[in-house]
Formats: structure tokens, C-alpha cells, sequence
């Protein structure tokens, strides 16, 4: 993985789960890392559900392996330039060398079709 196009960067966080005095469950997110990684691709896809259009983009982001971002899976999130994305999908293409992480920004309002 070249250095050089790790150009972006990212913090992946996980939710920690507690109870309010009500009994409500309360997440909360911690930073897990901060990495420099490389924003591979966007790819998106659209659907009819219920007479509405939803579409979703894909957005894959490459990084090193380490004892810290091992631990990644799609419970995390991705905080990148402002926006939350939900982790869909963790890959490891070359063993304990890279990490990949297809990720959603979280649906909003459907188009009416």
C-alpha cells in the first residue's frame, strides 16, 4: 500500500451500550482509531420499496491493518469529513496488511416515486 494515497482522514468508532434511570438503552459512541486511508470508490444502487425510490451510495475506504483496526466490524461507524457512515462490509484483501470497509451514509427520507 503506497503512503501516498492515504489521503484521508477517518475515525472509526463503536458503540458502548448503557441504561438511563428510566430503563431506556442508551448508545453512545467512542473513538476505537484515527487513520489515514484511501477513499477507493463510490458505487451506488436505487430501489422501489413501498411505491418510493431508495437509493444508497457506497462509499469503500482502504487502510492499514493494526491491532487497533483488527478489531473493526459492521457495529462500528466511520466519521469522515463531518459525516457519520455505517460500516456494511469489512474486508481484509491482503492478510494482516489492509483493511477495506464498505460503508452507507445512514438513509434519509425516500423520493416519493
Amino acid at each position: 500500500m503506497q503512503a501516498g494515497k492515504l489521503d484521508r482522514r477517518i475515525t472509526l468508532q463503536g458503540a458502548t451500550e448503557s441504561q438511563s434511570d428510566s430503563g431506556e438503552i442508551i448508545y453512545t459512541w467512542g473513538n476505537v482509531a484515527t487513520v489515514w486511508a484511501e477513499l477507493v470508490s463510490a458505487k451506488g444502487n436505487e430501489r422501489f420499496a413501498n411505491a418510493q425510490l431508495i437509493g444508497k451510495a457506497i462509499t469503500t475506504f482502504r487502510f492499514r491493518y493494526s491491532t487497533a483496526t483488527k478489531v473493526i466490524t459492521t457495529k462500528h461507524r466511520v466519521v469522515y469529513d463531518g459525516r457519520e457512515y455505517d460500516i456494511v462490509d469489512v474486508r481484509e484483501p491482503k492478510r494482516r496488511e489492509t483493511l477495506e470497509i464498505d460503508c452507507t451514509v445512514p438513509s434519509e427520507e425516500p423520493v416519493a416515486a
